[in-house]
């Protein structure tokens, strides 16, 4: 998960509140294409999405969001 824990170590307080208020639209607009192109195939495989959604990254950026960005 090197790509999410990435992503995880440059949003700030702003842009997870961001992403709230968005529902998540502010962070994908700021895909490139390539990324986009690869996020939509990720999610179009079940498997795959269930496991990224099972991680411990992904539990600590549900964690982020339900907190408010760590308000």
């Amino acid at each position: 998960m090197n790509d999410m824990e990435k992503m995880l170590n440059g949003l700030t307080k702003e842009d997870l509140e961001k992403a709230k208020r968005s529902g998540g639209e502010s962070l994908i607009k700021n895909l490139d294409k390539n990324s986009l192109k690869a996020l939509n195939t990720l999610l179009a495989d079940k498997e795959k999405t269930r496991q990224i959604l099972s991680s411990p990254e992904a539990k600590r950026l549900f964690e982020l969001f339900n907190k408010g960005g760590g308000k």
